[in-house]
């Protein structure tokens, strides 16, 4: 009797410690699904973008959908922050894209870039979002650069 209540316990243990790797990669998968429900642009660019960029012209373009070219620079900040970005100006863009080469040729003062940055959960790890804005002197959206680079732990 008490070799059968071993044997069930050692198989329930085991059960349990085989079983932990998918309960956690489903909660994992939940908790990413969950941030993402709630910030539809960050949703949305993921599922254009999946793959580590420096330029992704796919997320440029969904992001050009939410904050248009000519949107002033107040609002794409402000559309920007409640996605859960961060915001502030920068004095060239940090993504590799046609924006750092023009700005190497540009006497534009600091406020012509925003840099947005967000940490984004992903299965395993975090996907970081990086939105340079650039703007024209009257403050209007000019252009947009769009990198992501996932941050695997």
């Amino acid at each position: 009797m008490a070799t059968r209540k071993l044997v069930v316990s050692i198989t329930a243990i085991g059960l349990a410690v085989a079983a932990t790797p998918f309960i956690l990669y489903g909660w994992l998968q939940f908790q990413t699904w969950y941030f993402h429900q709630e910030r539809r642009l960050l949703r949305e660019m993921r599922a254009a973008q999946s793959q580590s960029t420096n330029d992704s012209a796919l997320a440029r373009d969904v992001l050009l959908r939410v904050v248009p070219l000519g949107t002033d620079r107040e609002e794409a900040s402000a559309i920007l922050r409640s996605e859960g970005f961060g915001c502030q100006s920068i004095a060239k863009p940090i993504t590799e894209t046609r924006l750092r080469l023009r700005s190497a040729d540009s006497t534009r003062v600091r406020d012509s870039w925003i840099d947005c940055q967000a940490l984004a959960p992903n299965v395993l790890g975090n996907k970081q979002w990086i939105v340079d804005l650039e703007f024209d002197p009257d403050g209007h959206l000019n252009d947009v650069g769009v990198a992501m680079w996932n941050i695997f732990l």
